[in-house]
């Protein structure tokens, strides 16, 4: 099914069809409970030939369902890179509002695992996700056109991170590159993402989060750099080294080491740890699983492995890793350093305390 194609003209909405495009969605985006039928009529301006004005030859477009954005958007790239279209690429072009309103049924419906569909709508003032802004604050919000423009730009390897989410939606990662001003246009930015983050088929657990070594943090210490040097002289490698250790060579901490290092603090501070993070005890083990990206039976298994290596006074594996690096630094900076990473607030005495127990 998902590759189906048809004979496809290229079009854009002339005046009167952006116009009653844009009206349509606004519509649309007022209504408490729309039915299928009222999304059809957005679908049908497509169709209507006193709205649009041809634009090139016939080509042949993938038809859908699809699986996420990035199946969506790099098939139809595929379908439509050779055309002035892509040659002459210009966001205000009317046509990217047309190709939304020719795909609208798939960018608004979301199909469940038990196979049903519902219907989601994007309602963001002025309609970016389906009307290309020309607000460089909401241009990338475009769910179509700007997934084919950063397949174009940056190619599918460095694209696909950022497109895997439902083909209406924007995920997490996109976001938070995308709205960071200048960084999107520094290609070794996203380059270092993607070699932290990305393990070529899913964006790694926690990437989106507030850990400190998550991706708006990476985007922090973008900002710090941006004080000081060129981000367009620099090489993703010169970029990489530039970054705290955390970020380095993939240095992405994995939830099982921070489960080891949440499993010490609690072993060292059993009855005051959740007062640390300003938290009530009732869920605290829940709260903490899910900051740093597991459950709360992969703490308590840590946990049990933890009481396992303490009794055993020949071999206590990855606790003596931590058992001197409290011995270098001390203990209670050691639990601090352990505490800060946690809730993303780690300042640099931290960051090479951490470095010293990064692979446990």
């Amino acid at each position: 099914m998902g590759d189906r194609i048809l004979t496809f003209t290229m079009y854009r909405f002339n005046d009167k069809g952006s116009a009653d495009f844009a009206n349509a969605l606004a519509e649309l985006s007022k209504m408490e409970a729309p039915v299928d039928a009222d999304f059809l009529k957005v679908r049908q301006l497509a169709i209507d030939p006193s709205l649009t004005q041809v634009i090139d030859g016939d080509y042949l477009l993938p038809v859908g369902p699809f699986t996420s954005r990035f199946d969506m958007c790099s098939r139809i790239y595929n379908a439509i890179k050779g055309s002035a279209v892509i040659r002459n690429f210009d966001p205000t072009d009317s046509f990217w509002s047309w190709l939304s309103a020719w795909y609208f049924n798939d960018l608004t419906s979301v199909v469940s695992s038990d196979g049903s569909v519902r219907r989601k709508l994007s309602k963001e003032r002025e309609s970016p996700a389906y009307i290309w802004s020309k607000s460089y604050k909401k241009a990338y919000r475009h769910r179509l056109g700007h997934g084919v423009f950063m397949l174009h730009h940056l190619g599918e390897v460095l694209a696909k991170p950022m497109l895997l989410s439902h083909p209406g939606s924007m995920s997490d990662y996109c976001e938070q590159t995308f709205a960071r001003v200048g960084s999107y246009k520094e290609k070794a930015v996203i380059e270092a993402a993607h070699s932290i983050y990305f393990d070529g088929e899913k964006v790694l657990q926690g990437a989106s989060t507030e850990r400190r070594w998550g991706l708006r943090h990476l985007h922090r210490e973008v900002a710090q750099c941006l004080i000081n040097y060129e981000m367009h002289e620099m090489t993703t490698d010169e970029l990489l080294a530039f970054l705290p250790a955390s970020f380095k060579n993939k240095g992405f901490k994995t939830w099982a080491n921070e489960a080891k290092l949440s499993a010490y603090l609690i072993h060292k501070a059993p009855n005051g740890w959740h007062e640390m993070f300003g938290i009530p005890e009732q869920g605290a083990l829940q709260w903490l699983g899910d900051r740093i990206g597991c459950s709360k039976r992969d703490l308590e298994q840590t946990f049990a492995e933890l009481q396992v290596l303490v009794d055993n006074k020949k071999d206590q594996g990855w606790l003596s890793t931590i058992e001197a690096a409290a011995a270098v630094h001390g203990e209670r900076p050691l639990l601090r350093a352990i505490v800060s990473a946690i809730v993303g607030s780690s300042d640099k005495s931290d960051a090479i305390i951490l470095t010293s127990v990064e692979s446990l």
